[in-house]
């Protein structure tokens, strides 16, 4: 299955080369413990991936990692919570955390 990968990825408009392949298969063995998005960031830096504004292209890299996933290239790390407005302010044993409070400055005064 990853032969037939390795001739013929196209991602968001970008050939995957075999040597960009293999480097993104060792990033992924690498660093196991990183979230997906710091995996998909690190990749995006080594392979010189930017959108014209400069910024990584994460969202492409994170698609082409799950169809290596789904191809049974690579095992990606489990998805991680991600803190929302709905759990902010509890913690898992129940018991809430301190309440941040955040002030705006009034137009024309100190």
């Amino acid at each position: 299955m990853l032969m037939h990968l390795k001739s013929s990825i196209t991602q968001c408009g970008r050939e995957i080369t075999d040597q960009e392949l293999d480097l993104i298969l060792e990033t992924v063995k690498m660093f196991p413990k990183l979230s997906q998005r710091d995996l998909a960031e690190t990749i995006c830096e080594h392979l010189g991936w930017y959108t014209a504004s400069g910024r990584y292209k994460r969202e492409a890299c994170l698609k082409l990692l799950k169809k290596l996933e789904v191809g049974g290239a690579l095992k990606l790390p489990e998805k991680r919570g991600r803190f929302s407005a709905r759990t902010a302010g509890h913690r898992p044993n129940g018991q809430d955390s301190p309440q941040l409070l955040f002030y705006r400055k009034q137009p024309g005064g100190a």
